[in-house]
């Protein structure tokens, strides 16, 4: 009997040491933290090509203006329209130079003072850029719908087109 109490001693002083070997062997390390990334609107760098001249087409007679009057602002000016259907284009470059965000347009409502003597249209190449020097047109057409009578006729033109950034 002593000799099975002294190997049931023995088997429960290597269960222990083992138990305890065990314990000290699994030692669990963490890292806890937080990080932030700060949304740079420097990232998101859609804008017209300024280096592009502006294709302008019209009628014989009639003077076409335009030109960037920075990054994301353009001009037009359009003259000497004489009758119903005369009508001009302008072809802009737009240019996403983001590093990697791509770019949804979308050409948002157009404003006209004078609609009842001419319309605005304006059309993009395609709806998305790639990042990275991807680039697409924005044609805008303005044509009279009216032939003027008795007074010289204007019109204030606003086009506005939203890039909206998009993950690559």
């Amino acid at each position: 009997m002593k000799k099975r109490i002294g190997i049931i001693g023995v088997l429960v002083a290597i269960l222990a040491l083992g138990i305890g070997y065990a314990v000290i062997d699994a030692t669990v390390l963490n890292v806890t933290g937080d990080g932030t990334i700060v949304a740079d609107p420097d990232n998101f760098d859609v804008h017209f090509k300024e280096s592009e001249e502006v294709e302008k087409t019209g009628p014989a007679g009639a003077t076409l203006t335009a030109a960037h009057t920075g990054p994301t602002t353009a001009t037009i000016k359009v003259e000497n329209f004489t009758k119903k259907d005369d009508e001009a284009t302008f072809v802009y470059t737009i240019e996403n130079s983001s590093a990697d965000l791509k770019a949804d347009l979308e050409v948002g409502t157009i404003v006209n003072s004078n609609s009842e003597y001419f319309t605005i249209d304006a059309v993009l190449g395609k709806a998305k850029l790639n990042a990275a020097g991807d680039t697409t047109t924005l044609t805008v057409t303005v044509t009279a719908i009216k032939t003027p009578i008795a007074a010289d006729q204007t019109t204030n033109i606003t086009v506005p087109v939203t890039a909206t950034p998009v993950h690559a």
